[in-house]
């Protein structure tokens, strides 16, 4: 069922991958409540992520990849861009090559309201793409977000997480534009406690719960538990359980199913 039918190849290729990032210092210092010193104005972020989706009735593997571009204005107020991209494949054993696409654009402006807490405002234009199949119609919206948030939920991209610790996020969502979109309000709490250390790693549990309010109401949710290695690179191997709506499209299928995967954070 593939829109472009022909010859199946088999083939072997190597490659090389480098990352980069735009500052001196991109950590922020366990000791002190800044994200970004004054000497590093402009900073880079990088988050890549891959899944398989053990139980779905429609995903197979996920691909998540998101970077952002921050600059400190004062101490540790921000501005900041974010361009995520999300595309899963179909739940075949053969099926490796994207189905459903997300993509996501972000920019905003964070507040330190008091220590390691933050206020958010942001601009989000959401959409939701078709790989090799088409879904029948455009679905897409333009969104204006206010966000309580934990410092190391600072960005899309946040990468410091204390041991023995809550983090949370916030956000209120109202869609202003919107094409075949039925909802005119997200709300999308979420909630991670980080344990001690065990050996090399920081066991973690996770909830996260979003509500869609309009002319139609639905909810997902997700509850996540892993393990964070704090290297140079943090690196999350981690299980979780989801409700997904709205699958392959508006209106459409809903889901629960197992996932096992990897975070990386920059």
């Amino acid at each position: 069922d593939s829109l472009y039918p022909g010859i199946t190849d088999t083939q072997l290729g190597i490659g090389i991958r480098a990352q980069t990032i735009l500052g001196n210092n991109v950590y922020m210092y366990p000791d002190t409540d800044d994200l970004i010193t004054e000497n590093n104005n402009l900073s880079m972020h990088f988050f890549g992520g891959y899944s398989k989706n053990l139980s779905s009735s429609y995903y197979n593997f996920t691909t998540d990849f998101g970077i952002t571009v921050q600059n400190s204005i004062y101490k540790s107020n921000n501005v900041y861009f974010t361009s995520y991209l999300n595309h899963s494949s179909r739940a075949e054993a053969t099926a490796l090559y994207p189905r459903f696409i997300n993509i996501l654009l972000k920019g905003g402006y964070n507040h330190l309201l008091f220590s390691e807490h933050y206020i958010v405002f942001s601009y989000q234009h959401f959409r939701r793409h078709d790989g090799n199949e088409y879904r029948g119609k455009r679905e897409y919206y333009h969104s204006f977000e206010l966000s309580l948030k934990s410092e190391s939920f600072f960005t899309i991209s946040g990468n410091y997480a204390q041991w023995d610790s809550f983090e949370y996020e916030l956000p209120f969502q109202y869609i202003f534009s919107n094409r075949n979109f039925p909802y005119s309000m997200i709300v999308k709490p979420k909630i991670n406690y980080y344990f001690r250390y065990f050996f090399f790693c920081i066991p973690y549990s996770g909830f996260e719960y979003v509500y869609f309010l309009g002319s139609k109401k639905n909810y997902e949710y997700s509850f996540e538990q892993g393990f964070l290695f704090t290297s140079t690179i943090p690196v999350m191997i981690y299980y979780s359980f989801k409700r997904d709506i709205d699958i392959e499209r508006v209106g459409g299928a809903t889901d629960y199913y197992h996932v096992v995967g990897i975070k990386l954070k920059l």
